[in-house]
């Protein structure tokens, strides 16, 4: 962690970011990054509600001289993270209804009251007026004092799955890739991630990682399309009991990474054609059939509905062996990660020739 933060302050040293700053630090974990940080952290966002004040925390921020910023401020009702705590509170329905006011209007008054930052998130017009209806009154010193007797609750009680992204660096010892996965395993260790995994290794570099992890890795997320069949390192993700995840299954043509080798390629269209399919659904399918995950992005209600019809239909052996014959092309080049005095002077250090 320590060598992730050097990292940041060597982003800001040039010039590459005005601030830095960190999420989900502890008191204690803050003050340790304190004591070794040349450039302090400018913010810490964290969960805070009138559910869970981080009292504690919130004195070491003043005192250093650290913005605290509130996700959740109402609690993040309905998602997987969040708690009901807030928005079923008695006491809190009781204050709102004394003073006129939304439950929600009295979360937000009480946090801007202590100084924080809130960070608030709304579709709705309505909401938006109203959260910001919070300044021209405000609480009582009863209901303050109500507030703060309130029993404290966390909502958010760790994660699902953490991912290291990618074992990058532009200069030497700014990315301590060891130290990174040694702190996801305590992470793990601790319950804050059900489980941990990786992005962008080669077949290398996830062998390296497995020779000394305690605490092996789910999956590895890496781009993976018919153009970039990621053949090896699918063979030491078996072999391992690594779940491979693919991210670009269509080329991610138009993006600054990707490239339009699938979405034009000859070979895939006539296949989509023969079967009455769609070229999308082509390649969905031909990953599913390699026992991979797809990581698939649309916004698209049609393209949702087709890309989840590729279940009961399969490619013939001739398809298959086209696919597996068409010319092998990688779409993230990952040029921004080499340079002259980095341990990655060329793209094939970065991805060990693969």
């Amino acid at each position: 962690m320590e060598g992730v933060w050097r990292g940041m302050e060597e982003c800001h040293r040039l010039g590459l970011a005005r601030a830095i700053g960190v999420s989900n630090f502890s008191a204690k974990k803050l003050e340790h990054l304190l004591s070794l940080a040349a450039v302090r952290p400018a913010v810490n966002q964290v969960e805070v509600n009138p559910i869970w004040q981080q009292r504690t925390l919130r004195e070491v921020c003043r005192r250093e001289g650290v913005q605290l910023c509130g996700y959740s401020p109402l609690g993040a009702k309905g998602t997987p993270w969040g708690s009901a705590a807030v928005m079923d509170s008695a006491v809190l329905q009781e204050i709102a209804g004394a003073k006129g006011k939304t439950l929600a209007q009295i979360c937000l008054r009480w946090l801007n009251e202590q100084g924080d930052v809130l960070l608030v998130k709304t579709y709705n017009e309505k909401r938006m007026r109203e959260n910001l209806d919070i300044f021209n009154w405000e609480l009582t010193d009863e209901e303050r004092e109500r507030i703060s007797q309130m029993p404290q609750q966390r909502g958010l009680p760790g994660l699902e799955f953490i991912s290291d992204h990618g074992p990058y660096k532009s200069v030497e010892d700014l990315w301590d890739g060891d130290g990174v996965w040694r702190g996801m395993e305590e992470c793990h260790r601790l319950g804050l991630a059900r489980a941990i995994g990786v992005s962008n290794f080669s077949d290398k570099k996830l062998e390296q990682l497995l020779s000394f992890a305690v605490v092996r890795p789910a999956a590895n997320q890496v781009e993976m399309n018919p153009m970039w069949q990621q053949r090896k390192l699918r063979e030491v993700c078996r072999r391992e009991g690594v779940q491979l995840c693919g991210y670009s299954p269509l080329g991610a043509k138009g993006t600054p990474w990707g490239s339009a080798a699938v979405m034009d390629s000859g070979v895939l269209h006539d296949i989509a054609q023969t079967k009455g399919k769609t070229l999308a659904q082509i390649c969905l399918r031909w990953m599913y059939e390699q026992g991979d995950v797809l990581l698939v992005k649309t916004y698209n209600e049609n393209r949702m509905k087709e890309n989840l019809d590729i279940f009961d239909w399969e490619l013939t052996e001739e398809e298959r062996d086209k696919i597996s014959k068409l010319p092998q092309q990688r779409g993230l080049t990952g040029m921004q990660f080499v340079c002259d005095n980095g341990p990655y002077k060329c793209v094939e250090d970065l991805w060990d020739g693969a």
